[in-house]
């Protein structure tokens, strides 16, 4: 893809946003999505629809920003009871940006100063240091987690209300689109991805 810096960029300045396909419990695999940008706009955290634009999603990639993705499945997938690994999204953060910078120009790449780290969900004091530790080349992180679904109402219902950066919207829509056209849980599925260049094998 194009490396481009628009007009409204902090130049030196690379937003990431992540989100997973959150498929777990129904099959054994989840797909995580990184998506890049150097736009600033894209890391304004706002109210989003509810409702997935896939196509509106497939152009804004086009116009400048890149995506990277991986399958987690086994122990990568779940805690030692078994259980839902919170730390999936921090764990594939750093293979997935340093897949994507590796494919930047080095003139590119020497011009990134500052990594904005976004995810869905709680991103703790642990996952802090891990991250911390893994991008201690940059001299600036910024590092943040955003829940998306919300309790309210009389019977405390659960709501989705994303409120969030542009980059973890979209990483949402393109994980949920993976998850349907990929079938992650199908090891014939897993075995042809090796030549898809956005998929990063960890």
């Amino acid at each position: 893809m194009k490396e481009i810096f628009p007009a409204n960029s902090e130049k030196g300045v690379l937003y990431v946003g992540f989100d997973d396909s959150n498929h777990l419990g129904r099959v054994k695999a989840e797909i995580v999505v990184g998506v890049f940008s150097f736009n600033c706009d894209d890391a304004v955290v706002r109210f989003h629809s509810n409702r997935r634009k896939h196509r509106e999603t497939e152009e804004w990639i086009k116009a400048g920003r890149d995506y990277r993705y991986t399958i987690l499945t086994g122990s990568q997938l779940v805690g030692r009871h078994g259980k839902y690994n919170s730390t999936n999204l921090p764990f594939a953060a750093p293979y997935l940006v340093r897949n994507y910078l590796s494919s930047l120009s080095e003139v590119v790449r020497q011009r990134i100063e500052k990594i904005g780290l976004y995810f869905d969900g709680q991103i703790n004091a642990d996952n802090i240091e891990h991250l911390k530790f893994c991008f201690k080349d940059f001299p600036e992180l910024d590092i943040a987690g955003f829940i998306k679904k919300s309790r309210v109402g009389r019977n405390r219902k659960s709501s989705k209300r994303p409120i969030c950066p542009e980059v973890v919207y979209r990483a949402d829509t393109i994980a949920h689109d993976l998850f349907r056209r990929l079938q992650p849980a199908s090891k014939t599925s897993l075995d042809k991805l090796a030549e898809d260049p956005l998929f990063v094998r960890i």
